[in-house]
């Protein structure tokens, strides 16, 4: 087994974190509805969901 350096974990570790936000982002926007019945856009100032903060997001478990 090779050694992996910080740069890689931190790199991989990144990675993880972005694709995992992109997939939460997809199912957040596909949970929302496109348009109403009217055919408007969805009106901006309604409140989305926030983004929990995650402890398993910051620990650095292999």
């Amino acid at each position: 087994m090779h050694a992996t350096t910080t740069f890689e974990v931190a790199r991989r570790d990144h990675a993880d974190r972005l694709a995992r936000s992109a997939r939460a982002r997809s199912r957040e926007d596909r949970s929302r509805p496109a348009a109403d019945a009217a055919g408007r856009p969805p009106d901006p100032r309604t409140p989305r969901g926030r983004h929990r903060w995650n402890p398993q997001e910051w620990t650095l478990s292999g």
